[in-house]
């Protein structure tokens, strides 16, 4: 069965953000933890778990872009935890590498565009550090056919 683009983008993301790893130049070792739409209220991740992301692709607006062609703006949430917030930091900037290696994600996307990161502490039985990493993929599908490239 053929994946969607939109799918073959997300598992390009999941493989590249799980090689976040200190022995692949990374700064830290965020990659041994990464998740796909963890229910993060009823099950926080614990101390011992971080570093850790949680990636959702909440948005995916189809937009008529040319004559047969949609454009997509895949809209990425990316919540990271980290123990201090120079864990954090050092998370936000090998997201940014890694995203930056190849914002085409192998020329399926024609861009990815980082926006504003936030960091916030977040405070459970033991306190430590938040921040959500945005980003938007840009695609494009053949009008009404998500599975063709353009």
């Amino acid at each position: 069965m053929v994946d969607s683009i939109r799918t073959q983008i997300i598992s390009k993301i999941d493989t590249r953000f799980k090689a976040i790893l200190i022995t692949g130049g990374y700064a830290t070792n965020l990659g041994s933890n990464i998740n796909w739409w963890k229910d993060l209220e009823n099950n926080p991740f614990q101390s011992s778990e971080l570093p850790a992301a949680n990636l959702k692709d909440s948005i995916c607006d189809p937009v008529p872009h040319t004559m047969g062609i949609d454009r997509h703006e895949m809209d990425m949430e990316c919540q990271t935890f980290a123990g201090t917030i120079g864990a954090i930091r050092s998370i936000i900037a090998d997201i940014e590498k890694a995203i930056c290696s190849d914002r085409k994600w192998t020329n399926l996307a024609f861009d990815t565009e980082l926006l504003t990161d936030e960091i916030d502490v977040i405070q459970l039985e033991n306190k430590f550090f938040g921040a959500n990493v945005p980003f938007m993929v840009s695609f494009l599908t053949l009008m009404g056919n998500p599975y063709a490239q353009s």
